[in-house]
């Protein structure tokens, strides 16, 4: 492809009555270099106010393999240019795409049309690699992954607002509890114990956060000389932060997963990772791991009603048991 740049194609506009894969098709064709053609554009997901897609292109010289790129297009301003500037930071600079640890290559952007193109990182998801010393291979893996995105000090325009996650922390245990109703969980209660933690906390800015760092973004490939590769896909909430609150995600989905296998395959699995992280950073669990997860099994609660989140989605049936094990488990954690 061309080198990166941000001119729209003539005649293409920002009007809504032009289908997206029309948009994604017309963009990617103009920074196409003379080998290559798009063979087809296709959406693969559509949530939280942006579309993906995948996009297969091809080269003249039969020998080379198709490309796979990923597209994806916002709904608010600034954000196309936001994950473009942080891919571009971190590739290369920070994950070397020849050694073990790797993240997207970045292509082009056009914030104006609010699109971003990269070249993903591929291999498998965590929660689908067996045996299960897999998984614990692929949690050490994140966990250096993860060390190095936290100390990586690149330019972040944001920073975690934890004040209005806890507001929003309400919101949300009042949305579970007029779903399943008042008396069918605790969640009342840890939003209150979460709201009294907080004046006293003394919380870090100084680590660059994945923010929905998870199994399911956990990806391991291979290379033919290095063997595992460690890549983390879904960079588009990036931001300053505490370490913790990556931290006590990963782990806090990885304990739903047990759960709703009904299983300790992750367990395993949770433990390496915090101890790889330890022996990376010197870090060791603290109140604000503590406090995080706490936090984050009100988010699990929503997205629990909401069917939201990562895995397969429980049938209704199943909700106030999985809210009530993620809401014990993180009064569990502050108690």
């Amino acid at each position: 492809m061309k080198a990166p740049g941000s001119a729209r194609p003539p005649g293409l506009t920002d009007s809504q009555a032009t289908p997206d894969v029309d948009v994604i098709s017309r963009l990617l064709k103009s920074i196409l270099t003379p080998d290559q053609t798009l063979i087809g554009v296709s959406e693969i997901d559509r949530k939280d106010g942006r579309a993906v897609f995948r996009a297969d292109i091809g080269f003249a010289e039969s020998a080379r393999p198709d490309l796979f790129v990923v597209a994806k297009r916002f709904t608010g301003p600034g954000r196309a240019e936001r994950l473009y500037r942080t891919l571009a930071s971190l590739y290369g600079a920070v994950f070397n795409p020849t050694s073990v640890l790797v993240s997207p290559r970045p292509l082009a952007y056009w914030d104006d049309l609010a699109v971003v193109v990269y070249e993903p990182v591929l291999g498998t998801p965590m929660h689908q690699l067996s045996p299960p010393e897999a998984a614990e291979e692929a949690a050490r893996g994140a966990a250096r992954w993860l060390a190095t995105l936290h100390s990586s000090g690149i330019d972040q325009d944001r920073t975690l607002d934890v004040a209005n996650e806890v507001a929003n922390g309400h919101l949300w245990a009042e949305m579970v509890a007029t779903v399943l109703g008042p008396s069918t969980t605790r969640i009342a209660q840890l939003a209150d114990e979460v709201t009294a933690m907080l004046p006293a906390l003394c919380l870090s800015t100084e680590a660059v956060l994945h923010k929905d760092f998870h199994y399911e973004h956990v990806l391991v490939g291979s290379a033919p000389k290095s063997g595992p590769v460690f890549g983390v896909i879904d960079l588009d909430e990036t931001r300053r932060g505490d370490p913790a609150f990556d931290l006590a995600h990963f782990c806090s989905y990885l304990a739903l997963a047990d759960f709703r296998n009904g299983g300790s395959r992750f367990g395993a699995a949770a433990r390496t990772f915090l101890d790889e992280y330890r022996c990376r950073t010197g870090w060791n669990p603290n109140e604000q791991f503590a406090f995080f997860g706490a936090l984050l099994g009100l988010k699990q609660a929503k997205q629990i009603v909401t069917g939201r989140g990562p895995q397969v989605r429980p049938p209704q049936q199943r909700w106030a048991a999985e809210v009530d094990f993620v809401v014990e488990a993180a009064l569990a954690r502050i108690q």
